[in-house]
């Protein structure tokens, strides 16, 4: 019941338009509190889906598409902050330099 009450809450924050920073501390409490809820709703059919341009889905009531580009991939996992990701072909690099919470999270 709590949980359901606090993510309510959040709700609320954002409805009442109470500013990015507190509905993201209200976020973050949450996740620190009950995990990342329902945040992957299917997994890519490639594993290994830096290797390629993009990230390939399989179908659902929740993905309309069976495909987006790597990088709005990845930026559905981090949706507060810009990645430092450059990529060329197969090739890509994650700038983390002197960032211990995105290091952190990439290795996570």
């Amino acid at each position: 019941e709590q949980m359901v009450l606090d993510a309510l809450n959040i709700g609320a924050l954002q409805m009442n338009r109470k500013g990015e920073a507190v509905v993201r501390e209200a976020i973050m409490g949450f996740i620190s509190c009950y995990g990342l809820l329902g945040f992957l709703t299917a997994l890519p059919t490639t594993p290994s889906f830096m290797d390629y341009e993009a990230v390939y889905l399989p179908k659902n009531h929740f993905i309309r598409e069976e495909s987006l580009p790597t990088q709005d991939y990845l930026s559905l996992f981090f949706p507060f902050e810009k990645l430092d990701i450059q990529k060329k072909g197969t090739k890509s690099q994650w700038n983390l330099t002197g960032d211990r919470a995105m290091m952190a999270l990439a290795w996570t």
